[in-house]
C-alpha cells in the first residue's frame, strides 16, 4: 500500500463525502483525487519522473494537501521545507536534496529568489502559489492539467516517498528518507490510537511540513475516511471558535498551543463534539495538562512521543493512564519496541537514566547522502534518539533531557550549535553559548551568553536582527546575557550550570 492508495479507494468508495476543509473551501474525496491527478499530470508533462525530488515551501493549505498527493501519484519524493526556515537553510536543502522542482507560497518569493540564485545548477521547474507575477517562475495554476485520469505511474511500497529534514548537531540539516511502506506503517499505528471514524473531523494547525501532520494525521485520516480541517497557522481564538462551530472531534497541539488555548478560552467555553485530544513534541507540565483537561473535559487525552526519524512513533500515554501516570511519557506504541540503554547498548536498571532507542517498521531508511550520521543513529536495527529517560516499576518512561545540547521550544527542536555557528560569524562576537531555560509557555526558550570581542560593543537588538537573516524565527534567542568572560572550571570547561542559573533569574 502506498501513500495514494487510501485517497484513490475513498474516491471510489465514498466519492461525495467531504474530506478536506480550508477556509470556505470544501473538497470531496472524488474532487481531491481528481485534482491531485490533474497536478500529477502537470508534473509529468513538465518532465517529472518517478524518484525525482520535489521541494515544497508552503504554509498549511488545501494546496499543500493536493500537491503532496500529486507528487506521490507521479512517483516523486516529497521534500517539505519548514515555512519558518531562513534563506541559508532553504538553500542548503535545495542543494543537498538534489531538488529538481520547487513549489512555494508567494510570501516566500524573496527567500526563493535568493536561495535559487545560490544553487550550483538551475532547477527544472519552479512554481509559485499566489497572485504575484514573476518572469521566470510558473504560477501554480499552470501546473493543473485538464485530464483527471491517473498518470499510471507504478509505485512500489519500497519506493521512496519523503525526505523530512531535521536539524543536526553538525549545524547542517539532515534528511530522513522514508519509503511508502514506512510512511503508511506510521499511519496505520496512529489509526489504531486515534479512534477516528468517517464521521470525524481532525483540526490540523501544526505545520503540515512535519512528519506528524503528514503521516500520523493526514494519511491516517485518509485510511479511515475522516475529514481534515486545515488552519493556515496556529490561531488560538480561531481554534476555540471552530471547536464549537465545525464539529471538531480530534486535535493535536504542542504545549505552547495548549497554554494559549486555556488562557484565551471564555468562561462558558464548551466543545461537545471534541473526543480525542493529543499533545506532544515537548514535555507538557502537569498543571497545564490539568487545565487543558478541565477545558476539554469531554475529551480523551493522549501523550505522544516520537522523533522525525522514527516516523514519528515511540511512546504513548493512553487516556486511561492519565489519572495515575499524568506527566509521564508512557509506554511503547503498537508495532514499536522501546528500550533505555547505556553507552554500551545495555539496558539500564529501573530509575536510571538511559538513552531511548526505538525499533519499528516506521523508522527511516537512512539520512539522505549522510552514511556517517546514519551509522551513528541506526545500529542493529535500533534508532538512537539521543533523548534520555527513566523507567518506573510499572514500565512507564519519562523523558528527562537530551544527550546533546538540544532545546525543545514550542514543539520545535533547536540545536544549540546551529545558533552558535551563526552568532560566531558576527564580527563583534568572540564567544557564544546557547542553552535552553525553562519557560511556562514554550517549554524552553533559547537563551544565549555572549562575550564580545575586545574593544567591540554589541546590543541584544543588533544580534536579534543579525539572527533573523540567518535563522528560522523559532531559533532566535529570547534571552541574552553579556559577560566579559565565561566562567570555566580548572580544566577549562565552561560552567554551563552557572550560566543557566544566571539566565533563569
Amino acid at each position: 500500500m502506498n501513500t495514494t492508495t487510501a485517497l484513490e479507494m475513498n474516491a471510489l468508495r465514498i466519492p461525495d463525502e467531504v474530506c478536506l476543509e480550508f477556509g470556505e473551501k470544501n473538497y470531496t474525496w472524488k474532487e481531491l483525487d481528481e485534482l491531485a491527478n490533474r497536478y500529477a499530470k502537470g508534473f509529468a508533462d513538465r518532465g517529472i519522473r518517478r524518484g525525482d525530488h520535489i521541494a515544497v515551501l508552503m504554509k498549511n493549505s488545501d494546496d499543500f494537501v493536493v500537491i503532496s498527493y500529486a507528487i506521490w501519484k507521479v512517483g516523486a519524493v516529497l521534500v517539505p521545507i519548514h515555512y519558518l526556515s531562513a534563506t541559508p537553510e532553504v538553500t542548503y536543502i535545495l542543494q543537498h536534496a538534489n531538488i529538481v522542482a520547487f513549489i512555494f507560497d508567494d510570501v516566500f518569493m524573496h527567500i526563493a529568489e535568493q536561495a535559487l540564485s545560490q544553487l550550483e545548477q538551475a532547477l527544472n521547474l519552479v512554481v509559485h502559489r499566489g497572485d504575484q507575477q514573476h518572469p521566470q517562475f510558473s504560477p501554480l495554476a499552470s501546473l493543473c492539467a485538464t485530464s483527471i485520469k491517473p498518470v499510471g505511474t507504478h509505485i512500489e511500497d519500497s519506493h521512496f516517498a519523503e525526505i523530512l529534514y531535521t536539524q543536526g548537531t553538525t549545524g547542517k540539516p539532515k534528511g530522513a528518507l522514508f519509503t511508502h511502506s514506512q510512511v503508511m506503517d506510521t499511519a496505520f499505528i496512529y489509526e489504531r490510537l486515534s479512534q477516528m471514524t468517517r464521521q470525524d473531523s481532525y483540526l490540523v494547525s501544526v505545520p503540515l511540513c512535519h512528519g506528524l501532520s503528514l503521516n500520523a494525521i493526514m494519511l491516517m485520516a485518509a485510511l479511515v475516511g475522516g475529514k481534515l480541517v486545515i488552519q493556515e497557522h496556529f490561531d488560538a481564538s480561531e481554534i476555540l471558535t471552530w471547536m464549537q462551530t465545525r464539529k471538531i472531534t480530534h486535535f493535536f497541539g504542542v504545549p505552547s498551543m495548549y497554554h494559549a488555548l486555556v488562557e484565551q478560552a471564555p468562561v462558558d467555553f464548551s466543545a461537545p463534539d471534541l473526543r480525542v485530544v493529543s499533545y506532544g513534541a515537548a514535555p507538557m507540565p502537569v498543571p497545564l495538562i490539568d487545565r487543558a483537561m478541565a477545558l476539554f473535559s469531554g475529551a480523551q487525552f493522549f501523550n505522544i512521543y516520537g522523533t522525525t526519524e522514527s516516523g514519528p512513533t515511540g511512546l504513548m500515554l493512553l487516556p486511561s493512564e492519565h489519572h495515575q501516570h499524568k506527566g509521564k511519557t508512557g509506554k511503547a506504541m503498537p508495532l514499536t519496541a522501546v528500550r533505555l540503554v547505556n553507552e554500551y547498548m545495555e539496558d539500564v536498571p529501573q530509575g536510571t537514566q538511559g538513552e531511548i532507542i526505538i525499533k519499528s517498521p516506521t523508522v527511516m531508511t537512512e539520512y539522505y547522502k549522510d552514511p556517517a550520521a546514519t551509522f551513528t543513529m541506526k545500529k542493529n536495527g535500533w534508532l538512537f534518539t539521543g533523548d534520555l529517560a527513566t523507567e518506573d516499576k510499572d514500565g512507564y518512561m519519562t523523558i528527562v533531557g537530551r544527550k546533546d545540547n538540544t532545546i525543545l521550544s514550542g514543539g520545535e527542536t533547536v540545536y544549540a550549535v546551529d545558533i552558535e555557528h551563526v552568532l560566531l560569524t558576527h564580527p563583534a562576537v568572540q564567544e557564544a553559548v546557547i542553552m535552553g531555560i525553562p519557560d511556562q509557555v514554550w517549554g524552553e526558550i533559547v537563551a544565549v551568553t555572549i562575550v564580545p570581542n575586545p574593544g567591540k560593543t554589541i546590543t541584544e537588538q543588533e544580534l536579534v536582527a543579525y539572527c533573523k537573516t540567518h535563522l528560522a524565527s523559532y531559533k532566535i534567542p529570547k534571552k541574552f546575557l553579556f559577560m566579559d568572560e565565561l566562567p570555566r572550571s580548572t580544566s577549562g570547561k565552561i560552567l554551563k550550570d552557572h550560566l543557566k542559573e544566571t539566565l533563569k533569574k
